[in-house]
């Protein structure tokens, strides 16, 4: 059976789990990194200059997918009558994606993040950078039937300090819609998810835990726990280190004991 979804387009293209190659100048594949995340041994590859998600090889991708939460630079969507839901956040330089197939007979799940070309991080300084989160959560999600509950969004916001190769950061402003779109009745807005402080690579890679993201539901409460995020600092083709692209993840535990997991990507510059 043959899965599709796609996403809106960019500029840059991404060619799968390793470096599209060598090159020299500014064309679209030079100096590529992509990285996936919590998917076992599938090969994941999505191409923002297109919109096309592929898994093991294969378009899993076509334009017919409709918003159901959009914030900025981020949105997630669903593709029209498939179980096929997922999240998207991408800039000119960098870009992140993580999507799920709830087909029982065809599950599949995935994410994924890239950008331009490595950091070239200064010596001293900070910078923060601000953009958009956008997330799935998922019931029973380490189940043979896991299901789709809701969509997340939210202000991503990083600061890196490069005299003491550290990161941190935070994910604001989180809005809970159910699976259409529409915000859940009688919702409490979500609190903040706290990116704790974590080293910073050389090469601009970093990966921490999370705290926080606890929300109220129709009175029932989704505490979290298990939280983490990883990514990196992208260039742009002028040389600047512009952007931060990445995934986040946490398990919520519901007041009545089963346990949701809401997995999203950002971009910020």
């Amino acid at each position: 059976m043959t899965k599709k979804i796609k996403f809106a387009t960019a500029t840059v293209i991404i060619c799968g789990l390793s470096a599209c190659g060598g090159g020299s100048g500014d064309s679209l594949v030079d100096r590529q990194q992509v990285f996936d995340i919590k998917i076992g041994n599938d090969d994941l590859a999505f191409d923002p200059n297109t919109g096309v998600l592929t898994l093991d090889g294969e378009e899993i991708g076509d334009r017919t997918d409709r918003a159901i939460a959009a914030l900025g630079d981020a949105k997630i969507t669903n593709r029209v009558n498939t179980p096929i839901f997922a999240a998207v956040a991408q800039n000119s330089d960098v870009f992140a994606a993580t999507f799920q197939n709830f087909d029982p007979d065809d599950q599949a799940k995935g994410t994924i993040y890239g950008r331009r070309g490595e950091a070239d991080l200064p010596s001293s300084g900070e910078a923060t950078y601000t953009g958009n989160y956008a997330g799935l959560s998922v019931r029973a999600p380490d189940s043979a039937t896991p299901a789709i509950s809701a969509g997340v969004t939210g202000v991503a916001v990083f600061t890196a300090d490069f005299s003491g190769m550290t990161m941190d950061g935070e994910i604001t402003g989180r809005t809970v819609v159910a699976p259409n779109g529409v915000p859940f009745a009688n919702a409490v807005g979500a609190e903040d998810v706290v990116l704790e402080i974590t080293d910073l690579g050389a090469d601009g890679r970093f990966s921490g835990s999370a705290s926080g993201g606890e929300f109220t539901q129709i009175g029932a409460t989704f505490e979290g726990s298990a939280g983490e995020y990883e990514g990196f600092i992208g260039r742009n083709f002028g040389g600047s280190d512009t952007s931060v692209a990445g995934a986040f993840s946490m398990d919520h535990e519901k007041s009545d004991g089963n346990i949701y997991r809401e997995t999203g990507v950002f971009v910020a510059n």
